[in-house]
């Protein structure tokens, strides 16, 4: 006498590896999301740090952090190293 057992949808993705690419695929883009809003969230939170620090009046402080935070990781570097570092440096 053969007795069939159900299975769960998980068990049979796991006994049979049928989910296990769809599985991975999410996984990884996930962490790669986290880190690169990690990279963004930090050097944002620099870039804002620094800005606050200048005196380069609150038009500029607000237009600044405006780019900063609206574009992602980009807003951050042209910050660092824009065309207002160079002048402060010299």
């Amino acid at each position: 006498m053969n007795v069939l057992l159900a299975e769960a949808g998980l068990s049979e993705c796991g006994r049979d590896a049928a989910c296990s690419a769809d599985l991975n695929r999410l996984f990884y883009t996930a962490i790669a999301m986290l880190v690169l809003f990690s990279v963004w969230f930090t050097l944002s939170m620099f870039a804002t740090v620094d800005v606050i620090s200048r005196h380069i009046g609150w038009r500029r402080s607000v237009m600044w952090l405006g780019v900063v935070w609206i574009i992602p990781i980009v807003g951050a570097a042209a910050w660092r190293f824009g065309p207002s570092r160079r002048r402060h440096r010299g």
